[in-house]
């Protein structure tokens, strides 16, 4: 009879074995996949073991650290590698088990030093739990760190030269809320958090009625306004510059740069204007000044009474008289009392709001050419009567030589 439990025994060996060789074929299929899929990823993939042996590493490692990484421990891959580092993180990882990050940098084989952002986790564990693999992923940031390192030294000089310039920068959205605010404004205002940009520079409940924001947004374009800020005592323009960010909202930031020295120069330049119309308000020249081109700019009181006109007449009208610049004329004019007079009429070139323009002078020299010409009419007169006296007294000596003649004859 045959017994049947060595078969059963033979049975189940072959089983055991066929399993056993499916379960290497699976494995060895499983190895494949992650090979591929490591070889895939573009960041550094390094795979070590609770040795600490570097078991499997994709090309982007390969490439930084050597070619013979695979079988080295860990902690010689890198160049100039010091105890207690934060390279050994996968060291740690293998003794509690769990995941971590860490910015750290790092020489590569050629000892060029770079900045890696790194992540160790347990990739696989045996039966108890305990970590059997380590994955670590190392994403180089040098580049990028590069980068940050310069835009926010970049800042730093904006911020510098805004504070120094005392230029404002402030972003908002539509609905006045405020989005980023330059950091010396928010020392000297505060935090702006929850308020709209009318509360936290004006003190206001409401809009600015001359805010920029509503013009921006209607035209698509940079506005420009001015405004006083009564807590710091100063004027600044504004100039709102409407953008969209990603998600196509409309935001807009405003440029404020401080103006209060040409607001005072303006103030000083208006009480000299002020005081020049004062000045030539009160003389009885006539005065004009033209653009280059001819155009009457401004006209004192006594030109109006000269021309019988009126300023609003005359302004922005051609001069008709003709200028020539460093020159004298004398000009036919009608005095007050409707008379005909003469007028002296002189030209300078100067300056009228920041252009180039001609001061135009007349005066009235009736009187004085009056007297002139009386003048010349008694020199004439004086001619006259010297040339009658001087002749007289010529005769008067011809006379008495004569006289004396016949005297000596009738003596002898």
């Amino acid at each position: 009879m045959l017994d049947t439990s060595i078969l059963d025994k033979k049975t189940k060996k072959q089983k055991v074995k066929a399993a056993k060789s499916k379960k290497v074929d699976g494995t060895c299929t499983i190895k494949e996949r992650l090979e591929g899929i490591i070889k895939s990823i573009s960041d550094s993939i390094i795979l070590v073991d609770d040795n600490l042996n570097v078991v499997c590493a994709n090309p982007v490692a390969k490439k930084l650290f050597g070619k013979d990484l695979i079988g080295k421990k860990y902690q010689r891959i890198y160049k100039g590698i010091t105890k207690g580092s934060k390279q050994f993180i996968v060291k740690q990882c293998f003794e509690d088990g769990k995941g971590h990050e860490f910015e750290k940098e790092i020489k590569d084989q050629k000892g060029k030093q770079r900045t890696f952002w790194g992540v160790a986790s347990v990739a696989a564990r045996y039966k108890g739990g305990v970590p059997k693999m380590v994955v670590l992923f190392l994403r180089d940031i040098t580049e990028r760190k590069i980068a940050v390192d310069q835009i926010r030294e970049l800042n730093q000089q904006i911020e510098f030269i805004l504070g120094s310039t005392k230029t404002g920068l402030d972003i908002l959205d539509s609905d006045f809320n405020i989005m980023y605010i330059d950091p010396e404004w928010k020392k000297l205002y505060g935090e702006p958090r929850g308020k709209k940009c009318y509360q936290y520079f004006m003190g206001r409940k409401s809009m600015c009625p001359s805010c920029g924001i509503p013009a921006a947004f209607k035209t698509k374009k940079p506005f420009v306004t001015e405004q006083f800020l009564a807590k710091e005592r100063r004027f600044i323009q504004v100039t709102t510059i409407p953008f969209k960010n990603s998600k196509g909202e409309w935001l807009f930031a405003e440029v404020n740069v401080d103006i209060t020295e040409r607001k005072k120069i303006e103030e000083a330049l208006k009480k000299s204007r002020q005081s020049f119309r004062n000045i030539v308000g009160m003389t009885e020249e006539a005065i004009i000044i033209t653009d280059i081109e001819g155009i009457v700019r401004f006209l004192n009181p006594s030109a109006e009474v000269l021309f019988h006109t009126k300023a609003g007449q005359l302004l922005g009208k051609p001069f008709t008289l003709p200028v020539a610049e460093g020159e004298s004329a004398e000009i036919d004019i009608i005095r007050k009392d409707g008379n005909k007079g003469i007028g002296d009429m002189r030209v300078v070139s100067t300056e009228w709001e920041k252009s180039k323009a001609y001061l135009i002078t007349v005066r009235d020299i009736t009187e004085r050419k009056k007297a002139e010409e009386e003048i010349r009419e008694r020199n004439k007169e004086l001619e006259r009567f010297h040339k009658l006296t001087v002749g007289r007294e010529i005769k008067m000596i011809e006379l008495k030589k004569k006289i004396k003649q016949l005297e000596k004859n009738i003596e002898q």
